[in-house]
């Protein structure tokens, strides 16, 4: 669609993201309640996050509901798989807790300490989980390694992927009608657009030090070559 006006092009593009937020958001609801919440959540997730990797990629004109439907169904097995262990995983944690809050003594300490480590360990790989399902085609363990290495390498976006988190829950419960509307499609576009920025990164680094490597590898060449003539010499 062209412009002409520059305002009338920033209010089709603000108009625009409004209505794609909203649309992505009761569509994840949507889609959550359609799996049964247990069942529905994750592939879900990944359906959103994916239009929205998308569109941040350049694909503006892709259709939203079209292809929020084929990911969801292509991914409603494997995102399950992932989502199933993040659930099993996030309960343990909560029940741990609650067994620790009747603990006493020394011990108690020991084992709260642990529990911070545990936690933190899993909010770093919540944190990148769904993202690098996303992006990298590799095995289901893989996916785990992965979101915790990157997590750990790159802990400023952990940091502020979870705040953003935290905020935009507190900002809606003062309005509860903005969880239908907004929170949690505002929240995947925030943890797809850091994470595209790490992916980015990550990337750059490998096709850095894949240039590198070549030069040095033909340096090495050359001066091969170099030690050949002066030994025919």
């Amino acid at each position: 669609m062209m412009m002409n006006d520059p305002t009338e092009g920033l209010i089709y593009k603000i108009l625009d993201w409004i209505s794609t937020v909203t649309i992505l958001n009761f569509f994840w609801i949507l889609l959550t309640l359609l799996g049964g919440i247990i069942f529905g959540w994750a592939p879900a997730t990944v359906a959103v996050m994916a239009v929205w990797r998308l569109r941040m990629r350049g694909h503006q004109d892709a259709p939203v509901v079209k292809t929020l439907w084929k990911e969801y169904r292509a991914n409603f097995l494997p995102a399950n798989g992932v989502g199933i262990v993040v659930v099993l995983a996030g309960a343990s944690l909560i029940f741990y807790s609650f067994t620790l809050s009747q603990w006493e003594g020394i011990f108690m300490a020991i084992f709260w300490m642990l529990f911070v480590f545990i936690t933190v360990i899993y909010l770093i790989v919540l944190t990148f989980i769904f993202p690098v399902y996303i992006h990298y085609k590799i095995g289901f363990r893989e996916y785990f390694k992965y979101a915790f290495a990157i997590g750990i390498s790159h802990l400023h976006y952990v940091i502020m992927i979870v705040s953003a988190t935290v905020v935009i829950f507190w900002a809606s419960g003062f309005f509860p009608a903005i969880y239908v509307l907004f929170t949690f499609s505002l929240i995947f576009m925030f943890i797809t657009r850091l994470s595209l920025i790490v992916f980015d990164k990550i990337e750059d680094r490998q096709r850095d030090g894949a240039n590198e490597e070549h030069i040095k590898t033909a340096k090495n060449k050359q001066r091969s070559n170099r030690l050949e003539r002066k030994k025919c010499k």
